[in-house]
């Protein structure tokens, strides 16, 4: 990769959410156990999908959460490279409450108030530290030697990443979304000497292989949570 001018050294990190997770059983139930899901048929077809999509790229480094959808989709998108697939716990999703039995505009509007101080993910994780503990995870990535990384990870925490690029506050939260299997890719030049960040420049956001131009996509992932909490409410 051709670095910058100033001597610095261009990392790229191809961004990517996990693919469609099953977080509904076959009997139409909510699944005991959201940690622990795995893919679902028509999310693993958007993994091979956005592996055709990266093929070409040259990968020499690879990051995920550890919990089996970011496990399953990562694997499937580097099939048949000879690479490592590493694990960081701090990329995991943010941690929701006592569980979702909750008002259902709270599921679908969960991040309207993520800029103030002490917000927590539906009386869960405190947002602001949530989004701490992925930004290390990040500065940790950069540490290492390499020059281009696939990150698999979350909705919620691919939202911290990109508001750790951007150098904003929460608030952003609520202004983007991340689809399934969506790719954002994210550029970082580092000093070499010092490992001093000095530039992050976003250089794509939410880009979907299965509907790029976002025909299928008009409720957000949240909202589409909201909805099957309200079907799975009404046959109870």
């Amino acid at each position: 990769m051709r670095n910058p001018i100033d001597s610095t050294l261009r990392r790229r990190i191809y961004l990517l959410r996990h693919a469609e997770a099953a977080y509904r059983s076959a009997d139409g139930q909510a699944t005991s156990n959201p940690r622990q899901v795995p893919l679902t048929d028509r999310g693993r077809d958007e993994a091979e999908l956005t592996r055709g999509w990266l093929e070409a790229v040259d990968f020499d480094f690879a990051l995920c959460s550890g919990l089996p959808r970011t496990l399953e989709t990562a694997r499937i998108v580097l099939a048949g490279r000879e690479l490592e697939l590493g694990v960081d716990s701090d990329l995991e999703e943010i941690h929701p409450g006592g569980g979702w039995d909750v008002d259902l505009d709270a599921i679908a509007y969960a991040f309207r108030d993520a800029a103030e101080p002490g917000a927590r993910f539906m009386g869960g994780e405190v947002l602001g530290e949530f989004a701490r503990r992925v930004s290390a995870a990040v500065e940790r990535a950069l540490l290492g030697d390499w020059t281009t990384a696939l990150f698999v990870c979350h909705g919620v925490t691919n939202r911290a990443v990109l508001a750790w690029c951007l150098q904003t506050d929460l608030r952003l939260f609520q202004h983007i979304e991340q689809d399934s299997c969506c790719l954002n890719v994210i550029d970082v030049d580092v000093d070499p000497e010092d490992g001093r960040i000095a530039r992050r420049l976003l250089r794509c956001l939410n880009l979907s292989c299965h509907d790029p131009v976002k025909r299928g996509s008009r409720l957000t992932t949240m909202e589409q949570t909201a909805m099957t909490f309200r079907e799975i409410r009404s046959r109870e």
